[in-house]
């Protein structure tokens, strides 16, 4: 039943936040000179994170605000580094990509909607492939 309830409580937050997300891609795609700007920022910080993850010689973390693994924890270190640095590296590109969806999408509410799918599924898809790796590479 807890777990139920978590689900619940997930998807509702889900739900709030696609909906934010598609207002705020409202605003931005009226605004698209804000707009582009405001997600190339985030892209290229996204991209940044990733390099910054492949070049580290320490381990990273799996997130933001993840807490990095202790060396004897990873099974390979190098690869635990490049792949989670790889998969900044794309979530970045895809959010700089979904952007060009108004280009082919002229209806501003539409090309919301779509653009806050791309965002969300990548970030869940980025949520699952670190999931992923820790059971690849974490030796627990």
């Amino acid at each position: 039943m807890k777990k139920f309830i978590t689900l619940i409580v997930y998807a509702a937050v889900s739900l709030f936040c696609g909906a934010s997300l598609v207002k705020g891609n409202m605003m931005m795609f009226e605004n698209l000179s804000f707009g582009l700007v405001f997600y190339l920022v985030a892209a290229v910080m996204l991209v940044w994170m990733g390099v910054s993850q492949i070049l580290s010689k320490t381990l990273v973390g799996g997130g933001v605000f993840e807490k990095a693994p202790q060396p004897k924890e990873v099974s390979d270190g190098k690869a635990w580094n490049r792949k989670h640095g790889t998969a900044w590296i794309v979530y970045g590109l895809v959010i700089a990509g979904a952007f060009g969806i108004l280009t082919f999408v002229q209806d501003i509410t539409v090309a919301s909607v779509a653009h806050a799918v791309i965002v969300i599924g990548g970030f869940v898809g980025y949520c699952l492939y670190d999931g992923l790796l820790k059971k690849k590479y974490l030796l627990k």
